[in-house]
Protein backbone atom coordinates (compact mmCIF):
# COMPACT_ATOMS: atom_id res chain seq x y z
CA UNK A 1 0.00 0.00 0.00
CA UNK A 2 2.10 3.64 -0.79
CA UNK A 3 1.08 7.30 -2.05
CA UNK A 4 -0.26 6.01 -5.73
CA UNK A 5 -2.29 2.94 -4.43
CA UNK A 6 -4.20 5.76 -2.40
CA UNK A 7 -4.41 8.43 -4.71
CA UNK A 8 -6.01 6.07 -7.55
CA UNK A 9 -8.25 4.68 -4.22
CA UNK A 10 -9.69 7.94 -3.72
CA UNK A 11 -9.73 8.88 -7.64
CA UNK A 12 -12.26 5.57 -7.80
CA UNK A 13 -14.27 6.88 -4.95
CA UNK A 14 -14.77 10.04 -6.35
CA UNK A 15 -15.41 9.06 -9.84
CA UNK A 16 -18.28 6.32 -8.71
CA UNK A 17 -21.27 7.08 -10.49
CA UNK A 18 -23.76 5.57 -7.89
CA UNK A 19 -22.85 4.59 -4.04
CA UNK A 20 -24.56 2.00 -2.75
CA UNK A 21 -26.54 2.36 -0.03
CA UNK A 22 -24.58 2.25 3.00
CA UNK A 23 -25.84 -0.42 5.95
CA UNK A 24 -25.43 1.46 9.31
CA UNK A 25 -26.61 -0.78 11.95
CA UNK A 26 -28.54 0.14 14.99
CA UNK A 27 -26.19 1.30 17.19
CA UNK A 28 -27.01 0.50 21.14
CA UNK A 29 -28.64 2.66 23.22
CA UNK A 30 -30.75 2.69 25.48
CA UNK A 31 -32.97 5.13 28.61
CA UNK A 32 -32.63 5.21 32.23
CA UNK A 33 -33.68 7.80 34.46
CA UNK A 34 -32.02 10.12 37.22
CA UNK A 35 -33.45 13.09 39.82
CA UNK A 36 -32.69 16.68 39.42
CA UNK A 37 -32.13 17.58 43.45
CA UNK A 38 -35.63 19.56 43.53
CA UNK A 39 -38.37 19.31 41.32
CA UNK A 40 -38.63 22.62 38.58
CA UNK A 41 -39.98 23.56 35.37
CA UNK A 42 -38.76 26.54 32.99
CA UNK A 43 -35.19 25.95 33.94
CA UNK A 44 -31.90 25.94 31.54
CA UNK A 45 -29.19 23.42 30.48
CA UNK A 46 -25.85 23.42 28.76
CA UNK A 47 -22.48 21.27 29.00
CA UNK A 48 -19.35 21.93 29.60
CA UNK A 49 -16.24 19.10 29.38
CA UNK A 50 -17.72 15.95 31.42
CA UNK A 51 -20.66 17.93 33.19
CA UNK A 52 -24.00 18.32 32.22
CA UNK A 53 -25.30 21.59 34.17
CA UNK A 54 -29.15 22.27 34.71
CA UNK A 55 -29.62 25.91 36.82
CA UNK A 56 -32.42 28.43 38.08
CA UNK A 57 -36.47 27.33 36.95
CA UNK A 58 -39.26 27.29 38.99
CA UNK A 59 -40.49 25.47 42.35
CA UNK A 60 -43.58 25.54 44.00
CA UNK A 61 -42.47 28.38 45.98
CA UNK A 62 -41.33 30.51 43.07
CA UNK A 63 -38.41 30.73 40.85
CA UNK A 64 -34.95 28.84 41.75
CA UNK A 65 -31.47 29.31 42.20
CA UNK A 66 -30.47 25.95 42.48
CA UNK A 67 -27.70 24.45 40.03
CA UNK A 68 -27.38 20.37 39.73
CA UNK A 69 -24.03 19.07 37.80
CA UNK A 70 -24.09 15.51 36.83
CA UNK A 71 -20.47 14.78 35.86
CA UNK A 72 -20.85 11.79 33.03
CA UNK A 73 -17.28 10.89 34.01
CA UNK A 74 -17.81 9.75 37.31
CA UNK A 75 -21.50 9.61 37.45
CA UNK A 76 -22.37 11.78 40.30
CA UNK A 77 -24.56 14.52 41.34
CA UNK A 78 -23.23 17.54 43.31
CA UNK A 79 -25.24 20.96 43.38
CA UNK A 80 -24.88 24.65 43.33
CA UNK A 81 -26.37 27.76 43.17
CA UNK A 82 -26.83 30.81 40.43
CA UNK A 83 -26.19 34.29 42.15
CA UNK A 84 -29.48 35.23 41.34
CA UNK A 85 -32.81 32.79 41.60
CA UNK A 86 -34.83 32.60 38.26
CA UNK A 87 -36.94 30.86 35.18
CA UNK A 88 -36.76 31.09 32.00
CA UNK A 89 -32.88 31.98 31.25
CA UNK A 90 -30.69 31.21 28.55
CA UNK A 91 -28.10 28.62 28.66
CA UNK A 92 -24.94 28.01 26.70
CA UNK A 93 -21.05 26.52 26.58
CA UNK A 94 -17.84 28.09 25.28
CA UNK A 95 -14.23 26.45 26.01
CA UNK A 96 -14.24 26.14 29.40
CA UNK A 97 -17.10 28.22 30.58
CA UNK A 98 -21.40 27.38 31.07
CA UNK A 99 -23.34 30.48 30.78
CA UNK A 100 -26.89 31.14 32.42
CA UNK A 101 -28.18 34.49 31.43
CA UNK A 102 -31.47 36.43 32.39
CA UNK A 103 -34.57 35.33 33.53
CA UNK A 104 -36.72 36.32 35.81
CA UNK A 105 -40.11 35.59 37.31
CA UNK A 106 -43.16 33.23 36.50
CA UNK A 107 -44.88 36.18 34.75
CA UNK A 108 -41.67 37.54 33.33
CA UNK A 109 -42.60 41.39 35.08
CA UNK A 110 -39.05 41.00 37.37
CA UNK A 111 -36.43 40.62 34.68
CA UNK A 112 -32.93 40.09 35.72
CA UNK A 113 -29.82 40.96 33.56
CA UNK A 114 -27.34 38.88 35.44
CA UNK A 115 -25.20 35.77 33.67
CA UNK A 116 -23.91 33.51 36.14
CA UNK A 117 -20.46 31.75 34.27
CA UNK A 118 -19.32 28.44 35.63
CA UNK A 119 -15.20 27.41 34.66
CA UNK A 120 -15.09 24.23 34.31
CA UNK A 121 -11.44 24.78 34.53
CA UNK A 122 -11.32 26.24 38.01
CA UNK A 123 -14.26 25.37 39.47
CA UNK A 124 -15.47 28.91 40.27
CA UNK A 125 -18.01 31.13 39.32
CA UNK A 126 -18.14 34.63 37.84
CA UNK A 127 -21.10 37.33 37.23
CA UNK A 128 -21.60 39.30 34.14
CA UNK A 129 -24.48 41.50 33.02
CA UNK A 130 -26.55 41.56 29.91
CA UNK A 131 -27.09 44.81 27.85
CA UNK A 132 -30.29 45.07 29.38
CA UNK A 133 -32.93 42.12 31.72
CA UNK A 134 -35.15 40.47 29.90
CA UNK A 135 -36.34 36.55 30.12
CA UNK A 136 -37.40 33.90 27.71
CA UNK A 137 -34.66 34.61 25.53
CA UNK A 138 -32.06 32.43 23.13
CA UNK A 139 -29.21 31.06 23.43
CA UNK A 140 -26.54 29.73 21.02
CA UNK A 141 -22.51 29.28 20.91
CA UNK A 142 -20.55 29.51 17.27
CA UNK A 143 -16.97 29.32 17.34
CA UNK A 144 -15.38 31.13 20.13
CA UNK A 145 -18.57 33.03 20.67
CA UNK A 146 -22.28 33.02 23.16
CA UNK A 147 -25.23 34.59 21.90
CA UNK A 148 -27.65 35.98 23.66
CA UNK A 149 -30.74 36.86 21.46
CA UNK A 150 -34.64 38.62 21.96
CA UNK A 151 -36.30 37.85 24.99
CA UNK A 152 -39.69 39.96 26.95
CA UNK A 153 -39.27 42.58 25.07
CA UNK A 154 -36.11 43.09 22.97
CA UNK A 155 -34.37 42.96 19.62
CA UNK A 156 -30.27 43.12 21.33
CA UNK A 157 -28.75 40.50 21.03
CA UNK A 158 -25.32 39.82 23.51
CA UNK A 159 -22.03 38.40 22.39
CA UNK A 160 -19.79 36.78 24.22
CA UNK A 161 -16.16 36.29 22.85
CA UNK A 162 -14.11 34.29 24.63
CA UNK A 163 -11.27 34.38 22.72
CA UNK A 164 -11.08 38.02 24.17
CA UNK A 165 -13.09 37.58 27.17
CA UNK A 166 -15.03 40.38 25.79
CA UNK A 167 -19.11 41.41 25.28
CA UNK A 168 -20.42 43.65 22.69
CA UNK A 169 -24.00 43.99 21.51
CA UNK A 170 -25.90 43.73 18.31
CA UNK A 171 -29.34 43.29 16.77
CA UNK A 172 -32.71 41.33 15.37
CA UNK A 173 -34.44 42.18 13.12
CA UNK A 174 -37.19 42.54 14.99
CA UNK A 175 -38.39 42.38 18.67
CA UNK A 176 -39.17 39.04 19.60
CA UNK A 177 -38.96 36.48 22.40
CA UNK A 178 -39.77 32.38 22.53
CA UNK A 179 -37.40 32.16 19.54
CA UNK A 180 -35.58 28.35 18.78
CA UNK A 181 -32.07 28.90 17.82
CA UNK A 182 -29.26 26.60 16.64
CA UNK A 183 -25.80 26.68 14.91
CA UNK A 184 -24.13 25.44 11.68
CA UNK A 185 -20.59 25.82 10.79
CA UNK A 186 -19.93 29.42 11.24
CA UNK A 187 -23.80 30.23 11.23
CA UNK A 188 -26.38 30.79 14.14
CA UNK A 189 -30.22 30.71 13.28
CA UNK A 190 -32.75 32.18 15.53
CA UNK A 191 -35.68 31.14 14.37
CA UNK A 192 -39.75 32.13 14.95
CA UNK A 193 -41.52 33.89 17.96
CA UNK A 194 -43.56 35.92 19.38
CA UNK A 195 -43.35 39.75 19.23
CA UNK A 196 -46.65 40.26 21.78
CA UNK A 197 -49.24 40.04 19.65
CA UNK A 198 -48.55 37.38 16.77
CA UNK A 199 -45.99 34.61 15.86
CA UNK A 200 -43.03 35.54 13.29
CA UNK A 201 -42.04 33.68 10.81
CA UNK A 202 -38.40 35.23 10.55
CA UNK A 203 -35.22 33.66 10.67
CA UNK A 204 -32.03 35.83 11.73
CA UNK A 205 -28.87 34.04 10.28
CA UNK A 206 -25.74 35.41 12.12
CA UNK A 207 -22.20 34.72 10.32
CA UNK A 208 -19.76 34.54 12.95
CA UNK A 209 -16.45 34.54 9.94
CA UNK A 210 -18.17 37.76 8.69
CA UNK A 211 -20.14 39.72 11.98
CA UNK A 212 -22.95 39.91 9.67
CA UNK A 213 -27.13 39.55 9.43
CA UNK A 214 -29.02 38.06 6.44
CA UNK A 215 -32.79 37.16 6.70
CA UNK A 216 -34.65 33.89 5.93
CA UNK A 217 -38.30 32.42 6.50
CA UNK A 218 -39.49 29.77 7.91
CA UNK A 219 -42.34 27.95 5.67
CA UNK A 220 -45.03 28.28 9.11
CA UNK A 221 -44.38 30.70 11.54
CA UNK A 222 -44.38 29.65 15.00
CA UNK A 223 -42.90 30.10 18.60
CA UNK A 224 -42.06 27.67 21.11
CA UNK A 225 -40.18 25.55 18.17
CA UNK A 226 -37.41 22.69 19.43
CA UNK A 227 -34.65 22.98 17.31
CA UNK A 228 -31.48 20.85 16.62
CA UNK A 229 -28.78 20.39 13.77
CA UNK A 230 -27.08 17.47 12.42
CA UNK A 231 -24.72 18.04 9.22
CA UNK A 232 -25.96 20.70 7.36
CA UNK A 233 -30.02 20.20 7.83
CA UNK A 234 -30.82 22.45 10.74
CA UNK A 235 -34.36 21.04 12.28
CA UNK A 236 -36.84 23.53 13.52
CA UNK A 237 -40.26 21.00 15.23
CA UNK A 238 -43.98 21.69 16.35
CA UNK A 239 -44.21 24.98 18.35
CA UNK A 240 -47.65 27.01 17.93
CA UNK A 241 -49.02 28.89 15.45
CA UNK A 242 -51.77 30.93 17.10
CA UNK A 243 -50.09 31.92 19.80
CA UNK A 244 -49.78 30.10 22.97
CA UNK A 245 -51.65 27.00 23.76
CA UNK A 246 -52.22 25.34 20.67
CA UNK A 247 -48.97 22.83 19.66
CA UNK A 248 -48.60 21.85 16.03
CA UNK A 249 -46.95 18.91 14.43
CA UNK A 250 -44.87 20.82 11.95
CA UNK A 251 -41.53 19.74 10.99
CA UNK A 252 -39.24 22.23 9.01
CA UNK A 253 -36.11 21.27 7.78
CA UNK A 254 -33.58 23.52 6.47
CA UNK A 255 -30.68 22.56 3.96
CA UNK A 256 -28.37 25.14 4.79
CA UNK A 257 -26.20 24.14 1.82
CA UNK A 258 -29.17 25.72 -0.35
CA UNK A 259 -31.67 27.23 1.92
CA UNK A 260 -33.94 25.48 1.12
CA UNK A 261 -36.78 24.43 3.11
CA UNK A 262 -38.33 20.81 3.15
CA UNK A 263 -40.92 18.80 5.53
CA UNK A 264 -39.32 15.91 6.38
CA UNK A 265 -42.18 14.29 8.53
CA UNK A 266 -44.64 15.31 11.36
CA UNK A 267 -45.00 14.81 14.89
CA UNK A 268 -47.17 14.65 17.66
CA UNK A 269 -48.41 18.24 17.87
CA UNK A 270 -46.82 19.90 20.83
CA UNK A 271 -44.82 23.27 22.34
CA UNK A 272 -42.69 24.19 25.02
CA UNK A 273 -40.59 21.09 24.51
CA UNK A 274 -36.86 20.42 24.14
CA UNK A 275 -34.25 18.63 22.06
CA UNK A 276 -30.87 17.57 21.88
CA UNK A 277 -28.53 15.87 19.55
CA UNK A 278 -26.68 13.08 20.60
CA UNK A 279 -24.39 11.21 17.92
CA UNK A 280 -25.79 11.05 14.81
CA UNK A 281 -29.00 11.43 16.40
CA UNK A 282 -31.89 14.29 17.30
CA UNK A 283 -34.22 13.52 19.61
CA UNK A 284 -37.28 15.84 20.87
CA UNK A 285 -38.48 15.18 23.69
CA UNK A 286 -41.51 16.09 26.37
CA UNK A 287 -44.22 19.60 25.82
CA UNK A 288 -47.87 19.91 25.37
CA UNK A 289 -50.54 20.27 22.93
CA UNK A 290 -52.44 22.28 25.45
CA UNK A 291 -51.45 23.25 29.31
CA UNK A 292 -54.06 20.81 30.25
CA UNK A 293 -52.50 17.81 27.89
CA UNK A 294 -48.77 16.96 29.14
CA UNK A 295 -47.09 14.64 26.40
CA UNK A 296 -44.72 12.17 26.97
CA UNK A 297 -43.89 11.57 22.97
CA UNK A 298 -40.34 11.52 21.71
CA UNK A 299 -39.12 11.84 18.33
CA UNK A 300 -35.49 10.54 17.00
CA UNK A 301 -34.06 10.97 13.66
CA UNK A 302 -31.20 9.12 13.02
CA UNK A 303 -29.09 10.11 10.16
CA UNK A 304 -27.04 7.59 9.83
CA UNK A 305 -30.29 6.08 8.48
CA UNK A 306 -32.25 9.44 7.44
CA UNK A 307 -35.12 7.32 9.68
CA UNK A 308 -37.69 8.64 12.24
CA UNK A 309 -38.74 6.82 15.17
CA UNK A 310 -40.72 7.02 18.20
CA UNK A 311 -40.62 6.83 21.98
CA UNK A 312 -41.20 7.98 25.36
CA UNK A 313 -39.85 10.02 28.36
CA UNK A 314 -40.97 8.53 31.65
CA UNK A 315 -42.88 11.16 32.72
CA UNK A 316 -45.33 13.44 30.32
CA UNK A 317 -44.07 16.85 31.44
CA UNK A 318 -43.34 20.32 29.91
CA UNK A 319 -41.28 22.96 30.57
CA UNK A 320 -38.03 20.69 30.59
CA UNK A 321 -34.12 21.27 29.84
CA UNK A 322 -32.24 19.37 27.23
CA UNK A 323 -28.25 19.17 26.82
CA UNK A 324 -25.98 16.39 25.98
CA UNK A 325 -22.51 15.69 27.61
CA UNK A 326 -20.69 12.57 26.29
CA UNK A 327 -22.56 10.14 25.00
CA UNK A 328 -25.56 10.76 27.01
CA UNK A 329 -28.58 12.84 25.94
CA UNK A 330 -30.78 14.58 29.14
CA UNK A 331 -33.99 15.52 29.40
CA UNK A 332 -34.65 17.73 32.97
CA UNK A 333 -37.20 19.01 34.87
CA UNK A 334 -40.30 20.46 33.34
CA UNK A 335 -43.93 20.58 34.74
CA UNK A 336 -46.49 18.01 34.51
CA UNK A 337 -49.78 17.49 35.98
CA UNK A 338 -49.78 18.14 39.88
CA UNK A 339 -46.47 20.55 39.37
CA UNK A 340 -43.00 20.53 38.48
CA UNK A 341 -40.74 17.66 38.29
CA UNK A 342 -37.53 16.41 39.27
CA UNK A 343 -37.31 13.91 36.76
CA UNK A 344 -34.31 13.42 34.24
CA UNK A 345 -34.97 10.89 31.39
CA UNK A 346 -31.31 9.81 30.31
CA UNK A 347 -30.82 8.19 26.30
CA UNK A 348 -27.43 6.91 26.14
CA UNK A 349 -25.94 6.11 22.74
CA UNK A 350 -23.40 4.21 21.35
CA UNK A 351 -20.78 6.60 19.84
CA UNK A 352 -20.48 5.21 16.38
CA UNK A 353 -22.53 3.18 13.69
CA UNK A 354 -21.34 0.62 11.74
CA UNK A 355 -20.80 1.52 7.64
CA UNK A 356 -21.02 -1.47 5.35
CA UNK A 357 -20.65 -4.11 7.94
CA UNK A 358 -18.99 -6.84 8.01
CA UNK A 359 -16.00 -5.95 5.97
CA UNK A 360 -14.60 -8.58 3.35
CA UNK A 361 -12.78 -11.42 5.09
CA UNK A 362 -9.03 -11.18 5.22
CA UNK A 363 -6.32 -13.80 5.39
CA UNK A 364 -6.96 -14.62 9.03
CA UNK A 365 -10.41 -16.00 7.67
CA UNK A 366 -12.13 -13.27 9.74
CA UNK A 367 -13.21 -9.11 8.67
CA UNK A 368 -11.52 -7.21 10.49
CA UNK A 369 -13.08 -5.11 12.96
CA UNK A 370 -13.04 -1.32 13.53
CA UNK A 371 -14.07 0.11 17.18
CA UNK A 372 -14.74 3.43 18.80
CA UNK A 373 -14.40 4.50 22.53
CA UNK A 374 -14.00 7.12 24.85
CA UNK A 375 -16.17 10.24 23.93
CA UNK A 376 -17.74 11.73 20.77
CA UNK A 377 -17.58 15.14 22.83
CA UNK A 378 -15.03 16.98 20.55
CA UNK A 379 -13.58 19.13 23.56
CA UNK A 380 -13.01 16.14 25.61
CA UNK A 381 -10.30 15.27 22.92
CA UNK A 382 -11.00 11.34 23.99
CA UNK A 383 -11.80 9.06 21.04
CA UNK A 384 -10.23 6.00 20.59
CA UNK A 385 -9.82 4.16 17.22
CA UNK A 386 -8.83 0.61 17.60
CA UNK A 387 -8.70 -2.01 14.16
CA UNK A 388 -8.82 -5.76 15.01
CA UNK A 389 -9.20 -9.21 13.78
CA UNK A 390 -6.36 -7.74 11.32
CA UNK A 391 -3.06 -10.50 9.92
CA UNK A 392 -0.36 -10.37 12.11
CA UNK A 393 2.76 -7.76 11.99
CA UNK A 394 1.54 -6.23 8.88
CA UNK A 395 1.24 -2.18 8.33
CA UNK A 396 -1.96 0.08 8.12
CA UNK A 397 -3.41 3.70 8.81
CA UNK A 398 -6.64 5.44 9.47
CA UNK A 399 -8.34 7.29 6.78
CA UNK A 400 -11.39 9.47 7.12
CA UNK A 401 -14.18 11.40 5.18
CA UNK A 402 -17.30 13.44 6.44
CA UNK A 403 -18.97 10.98 3.76
CA UNK A 404 -19.92 7.84 3.38
CA UNK A 405 -19.39 5.45 -0.03
CA UNK A 406 -18.79 2.27 -1.38
CA UNK A 407 -16.18 1.57 -3.96
CA UNK A 408 -15.37 -2.51 -4.07
CA UNK A 409 -11.56 -3.61 -4.36
CA UNK A 410 -10.37 -0.17 -4.92
CA UNK A 411 -6.80 -0.26 -6.26
CA UNK A 412 -6.40 -3.79 -6.15
CA UNK A 413 -7.51 -4.33 -2.34
CA UNK A 414 -9.41 -7.33 -1.49
CA UNK A 415 -11.92 -5.21 0.83
CA UNK A 416 -14.23 -2.59 0.10
CA UNK A 417 -13.90 1.31 1.17
CA UNK A 418 -16.65 2.55 2.84
CA UNK A 419 -15.54 6.24 2.49
CA UNK A 420 -16.65 9.06 0.01
CA UNK A 421 -16.15 12.30 -1.08
CA UNK A 422 -12.77 14.10 0.02
CA UNK A 423 -10.95 11.35 2.14
CA UNK A 424 -7.97 12.05 4.47
CA UNK A 425 -5.37 9.76 5.98
CA UNK A 426 -3.37 9.57 8.88
CA UNK A 427 0.10 8.90 7.95
CA UNK A 428 2.05 11.34 9.79
CA UNK A 429 4.83 10.49 12.13
CA UNK A 430 3.01 8.09 14.75
CA UNK A 431 0.44 7.36 12.53
CA UNK A 432 1.38 3.94 10.48
CA UNK A 433 0.96 1.42 13.12
CA UNK A 434 1.40 -2.29 12.78
CA UNK A 435 -0.78 -5.00 13.88
CA UNK A 436 2.28 -6.81 15.84
CA UNK A 437 1.12 -9.86 17.61
CA UNK A 438 -2.06 -9.28 18.82
CA UNK A 439 -3.10 -8.40 14.78
CA UNK A 440 -4.48 -4.98 16.06
CA UNK A 441 -3.77 -1.42 16.46
CA UNK A 442 -5.11 1.92 17.76
CA UNK A 443 -5.13 5.58 16.90
CA UNK A 444 -5.98 8.33 19.25
CA UNK A 445 -6.57 11.39 16.84
CA UNK A 446 -5.79 14.64 17.64
CA UNK A 447 -10.05 16.13 16.96
CA UNK A 448 -8.47 19.53 16.27
CA UNK A 449 -6.05 18.40 13.32
CA UNK A 450 -7.67 16.30 11.17
CA UNK A 451 -6.26 14.98 7.74
CA UNK A 452 -8.18 15.96 4.56
CA UNK A 453 -6.51 16.45 1.17
CA UNK A 454 -6.30 20.16 1.44
CA UNK A 455 -4.53 20.02 4.72
CA UNK A 456 -5.60 19.27 8.36
CA UNK A 457 -9.10 20.67 9.71
CA UNK A 458 -10.38 20.41 13.31
CA UNK A 459 -13.73 18.53 13.95
CA UNK A 460 -16.52 20.66 15.31
CA UNK A 461 -19.60 20.01 17.26
CA UNK A 462 -22.73 18.86 15.52
CA UNK A 463 -20.61 17.59 12.72
CA UNK A 464 -20.44 13.67 11.39
CA UNK A 465 -16.91 11.92 9.95
CA UNK A 466 -16.37 8.41 9.00
CA UNK A 467 -13.45 6.51 9.95
CA UNK A 468 -11.61 3.36 8.29
CA UNK A 469 -9.13 1.50 9.25
CA UNK A 470 -6.69 0.28 5.93
CA UNK A 471 -4.03 -2.44 6.07
CA UNK A 472 -1.63 -4.44 4.21
CA UNK A 473 -2.84 -8.22 4.10
CA UNK A 474 -1.57 -11.31 1.37
CA UNK A 475 -4.76 -12.86 0.65
CA UNK A 476 -2.83 -14.72 -1.07
CA UNK A 477 -0.71 -12.77 -2.69
CA UNK A 478 0.38 -8.83 -1.16
CA UNK A 479 -2.50 -6.61 -1.20
CA UNK A 480 -4.61 -4.38 1.11
CA UNK A 481 -8.02 -5.17 2.74
CA UNK A 482 -10.65 -2.64 4.87
CA UNK A 483 -12.27 -2.77 8.18
CA UNK A 484 -15.99 -1.54 8.15
CA UNK A 485 -16.05 1.44 8.34
CA UNK A 486 -17.46 3.86 11.36
CA UNK A 487 -19.83 6.99 11.81
CA UNK A 488 -19.33 9.15 14.48
CA UNK A 489 -21.60 12.08 14.94
CA UNK A 490 -19.33 14.24 17.41
CA UNK A 491 -21.06 16.64 19.87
Amino acid sequence: MNTRTFHRLARASALAAVFASASASDACAQWSTMNLSANRQGLAATSVGDLAIFAGGLNNAGPSSRVDIYNTATDTWTTDELSVARVYLAAASVGTKALFAGGGDNLAVNQSSVVDIYDNATGQWTTANLAEPRSNLSAVTVGDKVLFAGGYWSDIVDIYDDSTQTWTTTNLSSVRAEMSATVIGDKAYFAGGWDGSSVVDTVDVYDAATGTWSLLTLPTGRNRMAAASIGNVALFAGGSINGPDSGVDIVSALDTTTDSWSNPTTIDPREFFAATRVGNKVIFGGGFRTPQTIVDSVEIYDASTDTWSTDNLSQARWGLAATTASNMAFFAGGRRNGGPSRRVDVYTDSIAVDVCAPAAMNSTGQPGVLEASGSATVSRQNLTLQASSLPLNQFGFFIVSMDEGFVQMPGGSQGDLCLGGAIGRYNMAGQILNSGATGSFQLTPDLGQTPTPSGLVPILPNTTWVFQAWYRDQNPMQTSNFTQALSIGFN
